[in-house]
């Protein structure tokens, strides 16, 4: 049936660029890309290209997680809005202050917020996106 495999496909665009998300109970919403997308695979290659020995032996776990983490803060947690500082100011979007923020070890309930979004097919399917733009 037609509509039923539709149900099933993802948006490559949307994998790619991100979806807004509202984070748990907060007004904060991020812009989250898809795990294994094509710019988050080629930015863990580069990085791990210097590596390659090492990683081949299982002797890199330590530089893999970090690689991964960065590659996570530069091309899976895209944008957001409505993370203030503790002065109540706008903190702008950037690789580095979301790299700062998922490195963080008392945000690591964030981090992994974002990767399970990030794992999660559904948030990325055609009929989610359709929706949420109100079709």
């Amino acid at each position: 049936n037609l509509m039923q495999i539709n149900l099933l496909k993802t948006n490559p665009e949307a994998e790619t660029e991100g979806v807004w998300v509202t984070y748990e109970d907060t007004d904060i919403q991020l812009k989250i890309a898809r795990i294994g997308n094509p710019k988050f695979d080629a930015f863990v290659a580069k990085k791990s290209a210097p590596h390659l020995d090492k990683i081949r032996k299982g002797e890199a776990n330590e530089l893999q997680e970090n690689i991964t983490q960065q590659a996570v803060a530069h091309t899976i947690l895209v944008d957001w809005k409505n993370i203030d500082d503790e002065n109540g100011k706008p903190i702008p979007y950037s690789g580095k202050k979301s790299e700062e923020f998922l490195s963080d070890p008392s945000l690591r309930d964030f981090y992994k917020f974002v990767l399970v979004t990030s794992n999660q097919a559904e948030n990325f399917r055609y009929e989610a996106q359709q929706e949420a733009v109100g079709n």
